[in-house]
């Protein structure tokens, strides 16, 4: 029903084309005039429409990858604050990709080349994080499988990488609720972690890493 106006017209342009060759010489010649004049208006109009129909398209998309984003980049940015409290910050609040893609970047290549220590309140803070938003990111499946299969693959990244967080986390947690310190992850544990979720969040938000 999408484009039913599109089949409607075609529908009256064919109806008036066989008018026009099965009529009359008389006939044909009053309405010829009117039958191009209508087909160009009708033409005109659909091409009209259709890229309002795009840009709509377009806009509708880029909303969609934008809610994808600030999930993302709400946990970018807790292990950049290592706030304590950053878990119960919302993900509207959250910074766009392009502001913190320097630090992405620095972080991304400190993690590969062991050149980034990674305070206890950073991991605090994404792990926190990573666990307090695992059911949204879940929620956002249908999202990303609404921009492209391509989309839906890396938020699956995403989620996977998250997913792995949050069960060690919630592990340590049953640990020390028997009666055991609690254990955090350290940055050996999160690296790789960490770096995959970089990369697909780079897709997600149309961000190129830097090499």
């Amino acid at each position: 029903m999408k484009y039913a106006f599109v089949t409607a017209f075609a529908v009256i342009l064919v109806a008036f084309v066989l008018i026009f060759f099965t009529s009359g010489e008389s006939f044909t010649g009053s309405l010829l005039p009117e039958l191009i004049g209508f087909s160009l208006d009708g033409l005109l109009f659909i091409g009209v429409l259709s890229l309002l129909q795009r840009k709509r398209d377009r806009d509708a998309k880029r909303e969609l990858k934008q809610s994808l984003e600030i999930h993302t980049t709400l946990l970018i940015e807790a292990i950049k604050s290592g706030n304590p409290f950053h878990w119960s910050k919302h993900a509207m609040h959250a910074s766009q990709m392009a502001p913190l893609k320097e630090y992405a970047n620095t972080l991304y290549q400190g993690l590969e080349n062991n050149s980034v220590t990674l305070g206890p309140l950073q991991i605090k803070a994404f792990i926190e994080t990573a666990d307090e938003i695992y059911e949204t990111l879940v929620g956002l499946f249908p999202v990303a499988a609404q921009i492209s299969s391509k989309h839906l693959a890396a938020w699956s990244s995403v989620v996977s990488t998250i997913r792995l967080t949050k069960n060690t986390y919630l592990s340590a947690k049953a640990k020390h609720e028997a009666g055991e310190p609690l254990q955090w992850q350290k940055q050996s544990d999160l690296a790789l972690t960490i770096k995959e979720f970089l990369t697909a969040a780079y897709y997600i938000s149309n961000e190129e890493p830097r090499t």
